[in-house]
């Protein structure tokens, strides 16, 4: 077949682009699923499998990340929630079986939620030292099968072989309400201002939303939206910790409080009283109860 000058140079650039967008393209993911877990000290975690590529974060020593593929001695990860690619070099590979291992749940009421974050409903509640099996993770959060259901953990309340899978040890085991109590407490006199959210006022549910945050939580901003936060519970069941809700109207949610133990609560009370404590058994405060909600699991 003849082909004019013209077209032979245009069918070269065609081939030439071809023969570019192949070289530019990286060797194809091979079939894995397993956990890495970082061998070096200080590991760039990176948006491609290249050392020129975007920094997503670093991670030290024993951290643990899902594999999803590997190219080119890169192993492709889940980071954050999102796809990254951390080094072969710096990194123990593990069979995909160990995401089927039995790990163990070290806080004392535990939720188990439908989706890997605190706004998700709660499927089921399991308490301290129940068997687990955990299937995956992502940002964080653990999808584990628990009580004939298959939902997500905060990686703070589970254990493999007596480590902790997160490294998030503020809230983790028991000491999770603590944390919450000793927290709030450190706002114990701070002015009261009506939409504010810390760290030197607040109002009621700017409180509650400041100190969860210190603690890695993401919190509804308002008193009637943060009872859904938690699983609701009765006043007979609170720990250090929960939160307490009331309504001065007889209908909706006014005001939050966190409550610490011995019938009392720390909470953003008034523009007269600022951060203070207050006695759940007071006439006043029996009268309002609305109800309280467990978040720390």
């Amino acid at each position: 077949m003849f082909i004019k000058g013209k077209s032979v140079k245009k069918l070269i650039a065609i081939l030439l682009v071809g023969v570019n967008l192949l070289t530019a393209i990286p060797a194809l993911a091979i079939d894995y699923t397993g956990i890495c877990k970082i061998s070096g000290d200080a590991v760039n975690i990176r948006s491609e499998a290249n050392t020129w590529s975007t920094v997503l974060g670093m991670e030290t020593y024993g951290d643990s990340f899902p594999v999803f593929g590997a190219a080119n001695g890169w192993y492709n990860i889940s980071y954050k929630g999102k796809s990254a690619w951390i080094c072969g070099d710096y990194v123990e590979v593990s069979d995909v079986n160990e995401w089927n291992s039995s790990s163990t749940v070290t806080g004392d009421y535990v939720n188990v939620r439908s989706e890997a974050g605190i706004y998700s409903s709660v499927l089921t509640c399991v308490t301290y030292g129940t068997k687990v099996t955990v299937c995956g993770e992502e940002n964080g959060w653990y999808k584990v099968k628990a009580n004939g259901v298959e939902g997500y953990i905060r990686g703070d309340y589970l254990s493999n072989g007596g480590e902790t899978i997160s490294v998030e040890r503020a809230v983790a085991t028991g000491t999770g309400s603590n944390a919450v109590v000793q927290e709030a407490m450190k706002h114990l006199g701070k002015a009261y201002i009506y939409g504010d959210e810390g760290p030197n006022s607040f109002d009621c549910s700017g409180l509650v939303w400041y100190v969860y945050k210190q603690l890695g939580y993401n919190m509804h901003r308002t008193a009637d939206m943060q009872i859904y936060n938690g699983i609701q519970i009765s006043k007979s069941e609170l720990l250090p910790g929960d939160l307490v809700f009331f309504s001065s109207n007889g209908y909706s949610i006014t005001h939050v409080g966190i409550y610490i133990g011995d019938n009392k609560m720390i909470h953003a009370s008034t523009s007269t009283t600022g951060v203070i404590i207050s006695d759940l058994t007071s006439n006043y405060y029996m009268r309002v109860y609305y109800g309280a909600c467990r978040v720390i699991n």
